[in-house]
């Protein structure tokens, strides 16, 4: 029993130390990033969200998107607060995933639960769009 608890708890702080640190203030984000001359990742979601929830447990904690998200600050909004989302366009869906610049410059928007290999390309798109 001992060696199950000790083989569970390395795993759990494995995993934990690959996973992406998320901000919960996108004030506090954009300061971040502006001090690590980083972008942001914003993830607009919805406690009850299904999709979400999948995504967080898929694609997010991909050994790859979390590698790429090195160079974003990442920030998880709830879509039910709106005083969070004031400065952004009306949100259609969620999960939404916009990634912007420290000066709210919108670099790309991704809308809906995506896999790993369509959110890297997003990554892509994102990271030339803060190169113009």
């Amino acid at each position: 029993m001992k060696k199950i608890i000790m083989i569970l708890s390395l795993a759990l702080s494995i995993v934990s130390a690959d996973s992406l640190k998320w901000e919960t203030s996108l004030d506090t984000a954009i300061l971040k990033a502006k001090v690590e001359k980083k972008n942001i990742m914003i993830m607009i979601e919805s406690d009850n969200c299904r999709w979400c929830h999948k995504m967080h447990e898929t694609t997010l904690l991909d050994p790859k998107v979390i590698k790429a998200l090195a160079k974003y600050v990442p920030v998880k909004l709830n879509r039910d607060n709106p005083q969070l989302l004031k400065s952004f366009p009306a949100v259609a869906g969620v999960p939404t995933i916009l990634f912007i610049a420290p000066s709210k410059k919108v670099l790309a928007t991704v809308l809906g639960y995506v896999e790993t290999y369509d959110f890297m390309s997003y990554l892509k798109d994102a990271s030339q769009a803060s190169k113009r």
